[in-house]
């Protein structure tokens, strides 16, 4: 009797999904539709986005715990008032204490 040359091959497939399922992987996974995949994306690249954000605010934050500056209310709750918050802090005065104290060292 002849072999037919896909019978290895089925032997393997066989093989396959019955110890995948011994183990408990799903080799029946279903591939998402091209929206599916955008919207995926799309949450994806907001989750990356909103990281960014707090990474930033966790910088200044800690910039301004380094020069000694007690943090002002707005940034409590970031809203559009924070950079003129920011930009009205007196950060000459408390750089200059800092490098003296810096370079007498």
């Amino acid at each position: 009797m002849a072999r037919n040359s896909l019978s290895g091959l089925h032997q393997f497939c066989c093989r396959f999904w019955r110890e995948s399922f011994h183990v408990g992987i799903d080799v029946h996974k279903r591939i998402p539709s091209p929206q599916e995949e955008a919207r995926r994306t799309l949450l994806r690249r907001r989750h990356m986005l909103v990281d960014t954000v707090r990474r930033c605010k966790q910088r200044i934050k800690s910039h301004l715990l380094f020069l000694g500056i007690n943090e002002p209310k707005e940034l409590e709750h970031w809203n559009e008032n924070v950079d003129t918050a920011l930009l009205a802090l007196q950060m000459a005065l408390q750089r200059t204490s800092l490098w003296k104290v810096t370079c007498a060292s």
